[in-house]
């Protein structure tokens, strides 16, 4: 669907504005060289969400500037070394599952296009089963099962219908933005906390914690190439005409974005190994999941909304460890985990991301407060956004399979790429009402009373 006849249908306060920065493209035969000069980008978080946007602008020959508080890539919830590869689906029919499954196709096309990726991501296509209550409608993307069917598959017990994902498995989230990352035209720096961003007559001002040690691939110490140093207060500062945002649940925590509704929620998960002789040859997920490796399983997760600590507990080892009982009843763990895995999770309150330039939220609050009067879209005047800043995020438990493609459908969107019926993927303006940043902020000005 090209660009122009969505925006046309899409009312005024999701229509996306055009790409006003200039993005300098290096020529491929001078990569190296082009790597070195000042980027017009600089993402922020450098989980998948942040990977997968640097890989798309540096795969379009632009240079890029990643930046991570910790101290390497994939240090949140990105850092684990096992998650679950399939499309989201839901019984009835909504907008939602048409995304899942084009974030799902486009993952898989990139893993099968790119080896070096399919590698690093070691995607073990054994499918998943998930299990179900009643019976889904027929569908081409997943295979209805019987309790019989299901345990055939699996190679254990399964006590519940299931619906199959035949293409679905499990890859290395971590290992896969490390590759990502590497890049020639991607800069990553380590231990870059972010303080404040603010926006400037030539883009964005990104400042710094003082006394940062920024780590680079290439160097020890900050490279002034792209910063300079407010000497009054000591604060490092890089500067960017285009500032994307993907540090995960602390999207939010600027005060040009504090109007976004990311909720942190604790997910930990355990790693155990098997003491009889059945092995899992699938992925079963349903309350919570267990993925198969050899002789050992990984179960998840748990969730804890609104919790920010990321320390092992017995406790939800113990909740795993009963959960992957009920879920294959005949696999018999150990009793004690020989690994785990915590981090936090950003989440939204309709559990879609939220992916696009930020909008201006005060315009938003005044061009739009008639709308709890039911006044035709004709009235209201165009959206208003921050220019040059966009966020990526809020991916929740799904970033794995959604991630990929809202990098490429905002990358498409900052270069102004027009797809193709031939690329069978729509672009960002496509899925407005789902993922617009300002969605939210829709919904409560309907809502709202005079």
């Amino acid at each position: 669907m090209a660009n122009e006849t969505v925006q046309a249908i899409q009312p005024p306060w999701y229509r996306l504005p055009a790409a006003t920065a200039v993005l300098p493209k290096a020529p491929p035969e001078k990569l190296n060289q082009h790597a070195k000069k000042k980027p017009a980008v600089i993402v922020i978080g450098a989980g998948l969400a942040g990977c997968h946007t640097a890989y798309e602008l540096a795969q379009r020959n632009i240079p890029v500037l990643l930046l991570e508080a910790g101290e390497q890539v994939a240090t949140g919830a990105s850092g684990s070394d096992t998650g679950i590869v399939k499309p989201f689906v839901t019984r009835a029919p909504t907008q939602t599952n048409p995304f899942y499954q084009a974030a799902f196709e486009h993952l898989l096309h990139q893993l099968n296009r790119n080896g070096r990726l399919s590698h690093a991501a070691q995607f073990n296509q054994c499918g998943v089963l998930q299990l179900v209550e009643k019976t889904y409608p027929e569908h081409s993307s997943y295979l209805n099962c019987t309790a019989q069917h299901a345990s055939s598959i699996a190679g254990t017990n399964v006590n519940s219908n299931a619906i199959f994902f035949e293409r679905a498995g499990w890859l290395n989230p971590a290992s896969l933005c490390r590759e990502l990352t590497s890049h020639p035209l991607i800069e990553f720096r380590s231990h870059c906390e972010v303080t404040r961003i603010q926006s400037t007559t030539e883009g964005w001002c990104v400042q710094l914690q003082p006394k940062t040690k920024a780590l680079t691939h290439e160097a020890k110490q900050p490279d002034d190439r792209y910063s300079n140093t407010a000497q009054q207060t000591g604060h490092l500062e890089l500067r960017c005409t285009t500032l994307i945002l993907a540090n995960g649940h602390n999207m939010a925590s600027f005060e040009q974005t504090n109007a976004l509704p990311i909720t942190p929620a604790r997910g930990q998960t355990s790693q155990y190994s098997l003491v009889n002789s059945h092995r899992l040859k699938t992925v079963v997920s349903g309350k919570r999941y267990a993925i198969p490796l050899d002789d050992k399983l990984t179960v998840g997760a748990s969730f804890a909304r609104g919790n920010t600590r990321t320390e092992l507990t017995e406790l939800d080892h113990a909740e795993n460890h009963s959960a992957l009982k009920s879920l294959l009843p005949d696999l018999t763990p150990e009793q004690t985990p020989s690994q785990g895995f915590c981090a936090i999770r950003a989440t939204t309150p309709d559990r879609l991301p939220l992916v696009g330039p930020v909008p201006d939220f005060s315009y938003y609050s005044q061009a739009y407060a008639l709308l709890k009067n039911g006044l035709p879209e004709s009235r209201f005047s165009a959206a208003r956004y921050q220019q040059g800043l966009y966020v990526i995020g809020g991916f929740g438990s799904r970033g794995i399979v959604s991630a990929p493609y809202c990098a490429k459908l905002l990358v498409d969107h900052l270069c102004e790429f027009k797809p193709t019926s031939a690329d069978n993927l729509e672009d960002l303006s496509s899925w407005s009402s789902l993922l617009h940043p300002a969605r939210f902020t829709i919904r409560a000005l309907r809502k709202s009373s005079s």
